[in-house]
């Protein structure tokens, strides 16, 4: 995709773009979408590049309609980093879970928390330590006799009470659970209309949009980077939607509590808030089917220039041809040091003389320059290994090698196929029959 609309970019937009892709997480998943939209544009329509004057924040592209309206084009990516700096949830459960790993509980049982909170103007602060002190908390005395005792005694229930930013909370371990986890506070919704991830956002795309002194309306595309209120579908009551707090900005009126609070942008003539939506059953991970949601929001106030509604649900309509999804935002932000299929196995059939099986291409490449133990891949790949051994001990050899390429993923598959007979196991035989002959009776 990047190359597709290198020509139209340019090489400083594509330079800019290719060193944040290569950066990972967060910086990635921005650039994703990024790519993603302006080629999804240039299927859609026609885009021209903007040229770059120093000191100005130009918008991404320019989008040229079917009836001829050019439109500026501003794509930019939400996430809850805000949120999750105020509150280190993920990072005190994956310290917790690594832990649990490195110690061997998780052969006995599971650790699982109750994480108290403080009530705030800007939210609630929950129980855990901040990023900064969170080496210390699981480095402290009482944490470590709380790790010891489980070890000591892994049959018995355990816990450990603690107190941070005024709330107390509490580790229980729980013997012969596969399950950690435990409950806290939602903390990534918005209490102030004025104070959130997406209204901070527009107002800066808008402040960026009048200062580039383009003549023409423009449209955002809102894209999910692992956020909580943009990917909401369901509005609990007292709380309000991604599109409530758009509808507010743009036109300065929704149903939401928030509907006092005025706000309204003249420059902004459209938001089409883009989400990732995952379906299918969780006991089948091969079967999950993500795909992006897209819901427009129209500016109906007087703008600066006018945009026809047919134009920016022709813009928004791009949206389909954005290619499969990989990953969830919130699993793509976590660089996984395996590749995409490892782990995996899959028997595809086998008869008398003959068996095929599928796994990591990458896995088995990192196998073979050493960088994967030996000890380790056994481990990680019981059922794998288990069908290697019985083809081995069947006298089978690898015969064929083919490799399954997954355009979509950065791992494909090698499906290796076994049958004939292995020289060593014919010379096996012949021993056996051999020494048979030898100790029978002579004739």
């Amino acid at each position: 995709m990047l190359q597709t609309i290198a020509p139209v970019i340019g090489n400083t937009k594509m330079t800019d773009l290719r060193g944040r892709l290569e950066a990972g997480a967060g910086d990635a998943i921005a650039a994703e979408w990024e790519v993603g939209i302006v080629y999804s544009l240039s299927l859609q329509g026609r885009i021209e590049g903007v040229i770059s004057r120093d000191g100005v924040r130009e918008p991404d592209i320019i989008y040229a309609s079917s009836d001829g309206t050019r439109v500026a084009v501003e794509v930019t990516a939400l996430s809850d980093r805000s949120f999750h700096d105020k509150n280190p949830m993920r990072a005190f459960s994956s310290e917790l879970l690594r832990i649990t790993f490195k110690n061997g509980i998780h052969r006995f049982g599971a650790i699982q928390y109750e994480i108290g909170s403080t009530d705030r103007a800007d939210g609630p602060l929950l129980g855990v330590p901040s990023r900064g002190d969170m080496a210390a908390f699981f480095a402290s005395d009482s944490f470590r006799a709380f790790v010891r005792k489980i070890k000591s005694a892994p049959t018995l229930p355990d816990d450990m009470a603690f107190q941070i930013n005024g709330a107390r909370s509490r580790l229980k371990f729980v013997p012969g659970t596969r399950f950690g986890g435990g409950t806290h506070a939602s903390f990534n919704l918005p209490v102030d209309v004025r104070s959130n991830p997406i209204s901070s956002r527009l107002k800066a795309k808008d402040s960026q949009l009048a200062d580039s002194g383009l003549e023409m309306p423009s449209v955002v595309f809102l894209c999910d980077a692992d956020c909580y209120v943009l990917e909401r579908e369901r509005i609990t009551q007292g709380t309000v939607s991604a599109i409530d707090i758009i509808e507010l900005f743009l036109n300065g009126r929704h149903s939401g509590p928030f509907q006092r609070a005025r706000s309204r942008s003249r420059r902004i003539n459209g938001v089409v808030a883009c989400r990732v939506k995952e379906e299918g059953a969780w006991s089948h991970q091969a079967s999950r089917r993500r795909h992006v949601v897209g819901q427009v929001v129209r500016n109906r106030s007087d703008t600066c220039h006018a945009l026809s509604e047919q134009c920016l649900a022709e813009m928004a309509a791009c949206l389909r041809h954005l290619p499969p999804i990989a990953r969830m935002p919130v699993n793509a932000l976590f660089e996984s040091k395996w590749p995409r299929h490892y782990g995996g196995f899959r028997r595809l059939g086998a008869g008398a003389n003959s068996m095929r099986v599928e796994m990591s291409l990458i896995t088995l490449q990192r196998l073979l320059d050493g960088t994967l133990p030996t000890d380790t891949f056994a481990k990680d790949h019981g059922p794998l290994v288990e069908q290697f051994k019985r083809a081995s001990d069947a006298g089978k050899l690898i015969s064929a090698i083919t490799i399954k390429e997954c355009p979509d993923e950065d791992d494909d598959w090698v499906e290796i196929e076994l049958n004939s007979v292995a020289p060593t196991h014919l010379f096996k035989e012949r021993r056996e029959d051999a020494a048979g002959e030898q100790s029978s009776p002579s004739s």
